[in-house]
């Protein structure tokens, strides 16, 4: 099921972003991509993943539209101005998530909270996620946040450290 949000400018979730996840994901989990990051979902698909994406409106409502045991984790790109409410949401279906955020959602008060309760593991890169941009028909200009990204995960034992370094290949 593939279902992208169009409603406002998206960046997309690269390749070369996505190839430290596979090794951290047991193939059996069904993944929910709740943005709808058509790059996400190709990626895991491609990769014989069983993966659902959603649009954001949806995850933050009341009633998302899955329900819990539709899925075994979340891998998602959430949008920067939300990261508070989506990671929110995360925790509350009390399932392992990978969150692709700027290293900036370390700051505030309420994630560091969310942060230490949860356990959170992280993924740092060796430089800055090109995303690519959606308003190419061919997906090949990339542009780079004015901040650095990693992956921010729970839930997942088989990640060795709190903090990981990956080379962004």
């Amino acid at each position: 099921m593939l279902l992208i949000n169009q409603s406002k400018m998206e960046y997309r979730t690269p390749d070369n972003a996505l190839r430290v996840l596979p090794g951290y994901i047991p193939k059996n989990y069904r993944i929910w991509e709740p943005r709808g990051d058509h790059n996400i979902i190709k990626y895991f698909e491609d990769r014989g993943y069983n993966i659902q994406g959603t649009n954001e409106k949806n995850f933050l409502d009341i009633d998302p539209p899955l329900k819990s045991s539709d899925f075994d984790c979340i891998v998602s790109k959430p949008d920067f101005s939300t990261l508070s409410n989506f990671l929110e949401r995360c925790i509350y279906f009390k399932k392992p998530f990978m969150l692709l955020m700027p290293i900036t959602a370390l700051e505030t008060e309420r994630r560091q909270r969310y942060f230490q309760e949860t356990k959170i593991k992280i993924i740092l890169f060796d430089r800055r996620v090109q995303f690519l941009s959606p308003q190419l028909l061919n997906q090949t200009k990339k542009t780079r946040p004015p901040m650095a990204t990693a992956w921010f995960c729970h839930g997942f034992e088989n990640i060795p450290n709190v903090l990981n370094f990956s080379k962004l290949v």
